[in-house]
């Protein structure tokens, strides 16, 4: 009888490790909040205001209106004849924002910790078909012999 190796086990193994060895990840999302007529707030999802990212205001046909870069506290203020449909921030480090005001106002989003679950979710309903049709060909191998 020879013996068979068992990479799924290994694979989890080296998964694990991986997760337990990683270093803390301090990624945020920038967000786009309208809070005035001749304003917007930019910041991260952990509260804290993105201070100097760019922004830029377009109209309707898509053309950029004025653009420019937030303050101390977030804000990005303009004249209020500028009517915006869609407003475009950059922080130059990697986080990008976009809000459309035919949308409704600032989409909500799932929360971090939900999306994280239905991530997990999602893999362990794959390991668990893979398990079943690993289970079943054993099962019918044994039936074979």
């Amino acid at each position: 009888m020879v013996t068979q190796s068992k990479p799924p086990l290994i694979v989890a193994f080296c998964l694990v490790s991986l997760l337990c060895a990683s270093p803390t990840v301090l990624a945020h999302r920038m967000l786009i909040t309208p809070v005035e007529d001749d304003a917007v707030y930019v910041g991260y999802d952990d509260g804290s205001p993105s201070v100097g990212a760019g922004v830029a205001l377009y109209d309707a046909k898509g053309e950029e209106i004025i653009s420019g870069i937030t303050d101390e506290q977030g804000l990005f203020h303009f004249d209020a004849d500028h009517s915006p449909v869609r407003v475009v921030s950059n922080d130059g480090m990697g986080h990008r924002a976009e809000w459309e005001s035919n949308s409704g106002g600032t989409a909500e989003q799932l929360p971090r910790w939900v999306g994280g679950l239905l991530g997990v979710g999602v893999f362990l309903f794959t390991a668990a078909i893979f398990y079943y049709i690993n289970t079943l060909k054993k099962t019918n191998e044994k039936a074979c012999e």
